[in-house]
């Protein structure tokens, strides 16, 4: 009977000790899960902050493109005007004869 008890008793000490690891391993891949999503979440300020730099750089090169194609329009303008005066000097000698 104490052999059987004593049985009993180990069984119930082996019984302990793993459920001690189970609960040991819970808490390491517990400890893990929030570190990871810690990471997750720092990783995630990233990108917005990447896709934030990127909204603006866009906005930059469309108001570079925007202002450059001013210039290039004003600078068309200014060359038809010039164009202008030079074909009406030509013409106008021929005119008043």
């Amino acid at each position: 009977m104490c052999k059987a008890l004593n049985v009993a008793v180990q069984k119930c000490i082996n019984l302990c000790f793993v459920h001690l690891l189970c609960v040991e391993e819970l808490e390491k891949a517990e400890n893990e899960r929030r570190q990871l999503a810690e990471q997750v979440k720092k990783l995630m300020a990233e990108v917005e902050d990447v896709k934030t730099a990127a909204a603006i750089q866009e906005v930059g090169k469309e108001d570079e493109i925007a202002r450059a194609r001013r210039q290039h329009e004003e600078e068309l303008a200014s060359i038809q005007q010039i164009m202008e005066g030079n074909l009406y000097q030509l013409i106008t000698p021929c005119v008043v004869v």
